[in-house]
């Protein structure tokens, strides 16, 4: 049965129904990833297939991961049976046996890669691209442990399609939080912005299948979605907060704060992205304390940057001559300079 019938769009309009862009109640399933990895698992793997006329009956419907891996095994399974027959009964070594192989399942294996492409080919769900991917290399190691290499072409023609579309969804993305109109959002406050979350989840969500098995090319496309991120969160600070820094920078920290937690659960803390997010927020969580201490503290905030840079340096002796500078020579409130290098130096450990 089609893959359309049986999708959380409903029939007829495959996996989102006939609009390009999903309905605001699916918007979680697209870019969350929550528990649809769980098709990846040991027991999600080999789970009993869907049946179709059951599943049209109890009017059930499933992500395109969740179909997609129920047709893949019912294939699997049943061409691995089918490869071993055919090689066993006619006593055939690995070349006839694949020769014979193709003359009886050729045609089945070819309808099945036609069906999955004309429903790729109208997903905009990354994540469940994403999955499928998953699940085509899991698939092919399984046919590799039971020693069937007759689905091999299979495997790698399905995971071309499915990579050449996610890499297509992706780059939507990107070119979307690209040409974003910062002046069209309302009621922007300080707190984590919604875009932000569902990117920083989309990026976790893949980010966590990359540390199973990288597939190439994918890491590029989450730092291209990483960048434009951080850079339309500049935009959103400079616009719905002008002439406050300081509500900026608390924009800025909330947001980045928010996209580390998300890929620390999602993914892991270690990537190029994690750090990269790390320094921006160190940078304006510093900015921010400069802002705040400026006011009141300006000459010794100043004075403690010359000394910082003087003792990183080496330079003691630059460091005795600073002393009185930001208070004067005769303020019993400043510190000496041993005071001085032991302090920056706690600081900097």
């Amino acid at each position: 049965s089609s893959f359309a019938s049986f999708t959380s769009g409903g029939s007829g309009g495959g996996l989102f129904g006939s609009s390009r862009v999903p309905a605001k109640s699916r918007l979680h399933t697209v870019f969350a990833l929550a528990t649809r990895d769980a098709v990846l698992s040991p027991d999600g793997l080999m789970e009993d297939i869907i049946v179709p006329h059951i599943a049209e009956r109890d009017g059930n419907r499933y992500p395109f991961e969740m179909l997609f891996r129920s047709q893949q095994f019912a294939l699997l399974d049943n061409c691995c049976r089918e490869y071993v027959f055919v090689s066993q009964f006619f006593l055939l070594n690995e070349t006839d046996a694949l020769k014979l192989f193709s003359a009886v399942m050729n045609n089945t294996v070819q309808h099945v890669q036609k069906e999955v492409y004309s429903v790729v080919m109208g997903s905009y769900d990354s994540v469940g691209l994403c999955l499928c991917l998953h699940l085509c290399h899991q698939y092919k190691l399984l046919c590799h442990k039971r020693a069937v290499p007759a689905l091999d072409a299979h495997w790698d023609s399905l995971t071309d399609a499915i990579f050449s579309r996610f890499e297509y969804v992706i780059k939507l993305n990107i070119q979307s939080v690209l040409d974003c109109d910062v002046a069209k959002f309302s009621n922007v406050d300080m707190r984590p912005h919604y875009m932000c979350r569902r990117i920083a989840e989309l990026c976790g969500g893949v980010g966590g299948m990359e540390r199973r098995f990288p597939i190439e090319g994918t890491e590029a496309l989450l730092s291209g979605l990483h960048r434009e991120l951080e850079a339309v969160l500049v935009r959103l600070s400079a616009h719905h907060f002008p002439r406050n820094r300081l509500h900026q920078l608390v924009f800025l920290i909330n947001n980045y704060d928010m996209v580390l937690a998300v890929l620390a659960e999602k993914s892991r803390g270690d990537s190029s992205e994690s750090e990269r997010m790390r320094e921006v927020l160190s940078a304006c969580t510093a900015e921010y304390i400069h802002e705040v201490l400026s006011h009141d503290f300006g000459p010794m905030l100043s004075y403690a940057h010359t000394a910082q840079q003087l003792l990183d340096a080496g330079d003691t002796q630059g460091l005795k001559q600073t002393e009185g500078e930001e208070t004067g020579d005769n303020d019993t409130s400043k510190p000496d300079h041993n005071t001085l290098i032991t302090s920056l130096t706690l600081r900097r450990e």
